[in-house]
């Protein structure tokens, strides 16, 4: 070795592992609380010191009772409580890799996705035991379904914990989510213990996210999805007391939450919070300790913000990411603009985000267009699907940049903005319209709870918008005021052709509005050449 080499560090070289994490939280913030709320809305706690010798216990008796080796991908069909965040450390701290699997899947999907891992072991919460042994004749792979129970929790606490986490490469995978699969098949995404460290600090380095040691996190992001955003891990890397509310996250139940546990900050998709809201309204209550709520999952309704943050001093925050990017890939809408706005075009900009350090952005658009579609390369972005080759080969450009298939704009401040999901936009005389845009504007009106406009055939036109309303409980909203209210929010021959209304939208696994559902409950629909609607 030359002196030039030796010259170029001093500096030791340590994986980056998610076991550090749990052990720097036990010693450092060893005092402060995690709070587990239970279906009948009782609750249990434990400190930090305790939890992280529960992980190195259960991780040792996942070695002796089940056998689980490293690189192994080990299901779990589990809610947001203490067990499952025992799984978080244990299963990557032993080189395993945690597959959370979201209860709300079909049956099919369920099958498909322990399949196509090959789990042989799943950790499932008491509600699901029954139904995982009925499918498991389905999937011959899978020799031990272990319910978190109280006998699992005995065997953690009646095991000697490891003495120490293994070493081993920080490339190495740590945890496995599957997509939603509304365009086929749900894809696999193995993300590895760098990845995942590194986007927890690159996530606390934006400097919005509430946490800290004097901070109550209560984590409405279910932690079978997308790795909980990583807010388990970012909330034990700043000392933050946690709130895992379980299964249940009614408004009511956020609320009771809210004010037992002095919760100060929140994270979750827009349904969450929009039911909290409605509480609140309908009992007129306060939000008590809450002061700010974090964002994500999808558009945000502008009337969902500019509730919290007006009629209760809540302060929001948005964010945009993808299973396939470890989590958020951008967070934060701050700028001199923003800085400068008022109230109502703050709220404007509250749809853009500053990109996270360690991605890159390009957008691929025609020399004309100022939007197109967003591709993506970095630290937390992957670079194939887990063994699904078919995918790879749409889904990746020529240079090896991820195609994220939605639709953006990028503005001179660096900040990105979400026009449409690709398969989302209507394509009228040549021309797209935004279905994100057209819902953005109707969700302004103050009876509007959600919309989801979707595209119809249109013998002249090739599509129109249909919009489907789902309104204020109480209210006596009609089509007409609807399409009145657009008339001065967006162009002329954006407006929806017809407006129909919904008691509830169909939702995705994860919470978002299914288009996909959507457009198959509507498929026979289509307009004539005057414009008629012809229900199918």
């Amino acid at each position: 070795m030359t002196d030039q080499q030796t010259a170029a560090s001093t500096m030791m070289v340590k994986p980056l592992l998610l076991s550090q994490i749990v052990d720097y939280a036990a010693e450092v913030f060893g005092y402060q609380e995690i709070v587990s709320v239970g279906a009948d809305g009782t609750s249990e706690t434990i400190s930090f010191r305790d939890f992280g010798d529960r992980c190195r216990r259960a991780a040792r008796a996942m070695q002796t009772q089940y056998d689980v080796a490293m690189g192994e991908r080990v299901a779990t069909l589990a809610w947001t409580t203490r067990s499952h965040l025992e799984l978080y450390f244990a299963l990557p701290g032993l080189g395993a890799v945690i597959h959370t699997v979201n209860p709300r899947y079909s049956d099919a999907q369920i099958v498909y996705i322990l399949n196509h891992a090959g789990n042989r072991v799943a950790f499932v919460d008491p509600d699901q035991v029954d139904r995982v042994h009925g499918l498991a004749s389905q999937c011959p792979k899978l020799k031990h379904v272990v319910a978190l129970d109280a006998a699992w929790d005995d065997t953690v606490t009646n095991t000697a914990p490891l003495e120490a986490w293994p070493d081993f490469p920080e490339t190495a995978g740590s945890s496995m989510c599957y997509t939603s699969g509304t365009t086929g098949e749900p894809k696999g995404v193995v993300y590895s213990q760098r990845s995942t460290v590194l986007y927890t600090l690159s996530g606390l380095a934006t400097g919005k996210l509430p946490l800290g040691s004097r901070a109550c996190a209560l984590l409405c992001v279910p932690m079978y999805h997308v790795n909980g955003w990583c807010k388990p891990f970012q909330a034990m890397v700043t000392g933050s007391k946690i709130v895992l509310p379980g299964k249940s996250m009614s408004g009511a139940a956020l609320h009771k939450m809210i004010e037992a546990h002095g919760v100060t900050c929140g994270f979750g998709v827009p349904t969450v919070w929009l039911g909290l809201v409605e509480h609140l309204r309908g009992h007129n209550l306060d939000a008590g300790s809450l002061q700010s709520i974090g964002f994500g999952g999808g558009r945000v309704p502008r009337s969902l913000l500019a509730a919290l943050r007006d009629d209760y001093g809540v302060a929001v925050e948005t964010g945009y990411g993808m299973t396939e990017t470890t989590t958020g890939l951008g967070l934060g809408s701050d700028g001199p603009d923003y800085w400068a706005g008022d109230a109502e075009t703050q709220l404007d900009l509250l749809a853009r985000q500053r990109p996270i350090f360690g991605n890159e952005l390009r957008v691929d658009a025609d020399r004309e267009e100022t939007a197109g579609e967003l591709q993506i390369k970095g630290h937390f972005v992957i670079s194939h699907y887990f063994d699904n080759a078919a995918a790879d080969a749409t889904s990746f450009t020529e240079d090896g940049w991820f195609r994220t298939g939605d639709i953006v704009s990028l503005d001179d401040l660096g900040r990105l903005t979400v026009e449409d999901r690709l398969k989302d936009l209507i394509k009228s005389g040549g021309e797209w319209i935004s279905s994100l845009a057209l819902e953005q504007a109707a969700c302004q009106h103050s009876d509007v709870m959600e919309a989801a406009a979707i595209g119809l055939p249109h013998p002249k036109w090739s599509e129109r918008p249909l919009l489907i309303v789902s309104a204020r409980e109480g209210s006596n909203l009609l089509a007409e005021d609807v399409s009145q209210f657009l008339a001065d929010r967006v162009q002329s021959w954006w407006r929806p052709d017809a407006i129909v209304f919904e008691t509830d939208l169909p939702r995705t696994a994860t919470g978002k509005t299914n288009k996909k559902a959507l457009r198959a409950a509507y498929s026979g629909w289509s307009f004539d050449a005057s414009g008629a609607l012809h229900r199918g």
